[in-house]
Order: structure tokens, then C-alpha cells, then sequence
């Protein structure tokens, strides 16, 4: 049972990150040619252009608590639009843009996070494909070199009776 479970999870790992994975590339290719934004009513955002994400806070000068922005200079809510001009594909490190005591920017390029969840979910993949060779349970790859009882001892799994590392006979062709 803690194998299937194992399984379970696993293939449950594999395929969310695959579709993350499929998600931050189609969001990486779309925003080298369009752009999105998004703002708050207190100016906090953030936008995805040009492979980057950019995430933006309005910071309060320091002898005010509250800091009002001028209306016009944002709009609350969402906002998309295609890039014109220069196109870059994102692939920089990520940086500290503005911080004049008026708003902070931090851009932050969609390639990481692409490598981030690519390598697990690659390794998953990979680690799903290879299965247990003859000799072995093909449940939980248990080594079932001379074992005769024709059951896994490590999971239960009917298994073939094994002579050495090589299958002879499952146990309904021994009993017939």
C-alpha cells in the first residue's frame, strides 16, 4: 500500500509540474509580444513584459504613515497591451530597478522559475521511465532473485517464480 501511494504522488508531482512548466513557457513566449498589468487601488502591481516579471510598490516618504498617489498616474485593475519597439526574451538576471524613495521596483525574469519546476519535472519523468528488469517485482522493483513463493516479499504482489535473476512461470501456469 505505501507503494501505490508513493506512485500516487509522484505521478500526481509529475504532471503538476508539467503543467506549471507549460504554463510559465506560454507565459514567457506571450509576454516577448504583449504585455499585462495589474494594479491595486493603493498602487501596488505588478507586470509581465519582455520575459520579466516586475512587481511594483509605492513606499510612503518617511515622515508620512499613509502615502496618497496622484490618481491619474495608474489605474486600478488590469491592463494588457502588445509591445512596440525593442522586444527582449527575458533571459538576464534578475535586479533591483527603481528605488527613489517614491516606488520600489523589482524585475525578476520568467526563466527561473522555468528552470525551477523544468528540473524536477524532468527528473521525475525520467525516473518514471525506467521499470524494473527481469528479476525484479514490476510493483515495487523489489530484487526477487530466488524467490520461489511466487508473492513479493516487500509489497505482496503476485509475481512469476524466479530461478536466479531470470522469470520462469507465474503462479497460475505452475498450478495448471
Amino acid at each position: 500500500m505505501r507503494t501505490r501511494t508513493r506512485t500516487r504522488f509522484l505521478r500526481i508531482a509529475k504532471w503538476t509540474g508539467s503543467t506549471l512548466v507549460l504554463l510559465i513557457l506560454c507565459t514567457w513566449i506571450l509576454s516577448v509580444g504583449y504585455w499585462a498589468e495589474y494594479r491595486t487601488s493603493d498602487g501596488n502591481g505588478f507586470n509581465i513584459r519582455d520575459g520579466l516579471i516586475e512587481l511594483i510598490h509605492p513606499m510612503p516618504p518617511p515622515d508620512q504613515e499613509t502615502y496618497v498617489v496622484f490618481p491619474f498616474t495608474f489605474w486600478p485593475g488590469w491592463r494588457a497591451g502588445r509591445n512596440w519597439g525593442r522586444r527582449s526574451i527575458g533571459v538576464r538576471m534578475p535586479k533591483r530597478m527603481r528605488d527613489d524613495g517614491q516606488i520600489s521596483q523589482y524585475r525578476f525574469p520568467l526563466w527561473i522559475p522555468f528552470a525551477a519546476c523544468a528540473l524536477p519535472t524532468a527528473i521525475l519523468w525520467y525516473h518514471d521511465r525506467r521499470r524494473p528488469g527481469p528479476g525484479q517485482c514490476q510493483t515495487c522493483g523489489y530484487d526477487l532473485t530466488g524467490n520461489q513463493s511466487g508473492n513479493c516479499p516487500e509489497c505482496g504482489h503476485a509475481t512469476a517464480r524466479c530461478v536466479g535473476a531470470y522469470q520462469t512461470q507465474t503462479p497460475e501456469q505452475q498450478h495448471a
